[in-house]
């Protein structure tokens, strides 16, 4: 809860669901803790066309995106992992969704302002195909990285992901006392933590 200067060069992961039919913000960089914010910047947020965005108001273009071609508002767990780069000669953002093919805009030199990260609101009005919003659905394990992370950096974290989907077990106590929790396994889990 302390005031912290806008970054220019970071990384976001974060998962995410919803079947919302409206825009909504999944987080971003705004200058007040409360609403509404007045500067708002380094947005993610899935557009009135049900694609997924994440943008800048840069010094030269105002508003920049860059987006998936596909739909993200289908109410299964999706994972987006941000790059923006401002490090060197070459600009860039960097969108990856689900581990699939990056979606890549030049040029990503962010509003210069103090605030605070904000997730599941609020303020994108008047960006690409946004509005100010609270996010309906759910998010979870979102990470900020304090660099951005190089390629090879990024492969770790999206090869790394699975989802949060809840897994539905079916107990059965022994006669000892015991309890046995047993489900179906996950596509792609290679452990589980089971808390009680």
């Amino acid at each position: 809860s302390t005031l912290s200067p806008g970054p220019q060069s970071f990384s976001i992961g974060v998962w995410f669901k919803t079947s919302a039919l409206t825009t909504e913000k999944i987080l971003g960089f705004e200058n007040i803790q409360g609403i509404p914010a007045s500067a708002y910047d380094r947005q993610l947020y899935i557009g009135a066309d049900h694609k997924l965005y994440y943008g800048i108001c840069d010094v030269s273009v105002c508003v920049r995106t860059v987006h998936t071609l596909n739909t993200v508002n289908d109410g299964q767990w999706h994972f987006a992992l941000v790059t923006q780069n401002t490090v060197g000669s070459n600009a860039t953002i960097t969108l990856n969704l689900d581990n699939g093919t990056p979606y890549v805009s030049n040029g990503a030199v962010a509003q210069v302002y103090g605030g605070w990260w904000k997730i599941g609101g609020q303020k994108a009005n008047g960006w690409t195909q946004g509005a100010d919003s609270f996010f309906t659905g759910s998010i979870g394990r979102v990470t900020i990285y304090n660099a951005a992370l190089n390629a090879s950096q990024a492969a770790q974290v999206l090869n790394s992901q699975y989802s949060p989907a809840s897994i539905t077990g079916t107990p059965s106590t022994t006669a000892s006392g015991v309890i046995n929790l047993s489900w179906p396994a996950a596509a792609g889990a290679t452990n589980y933590l089971v808390k009680t």
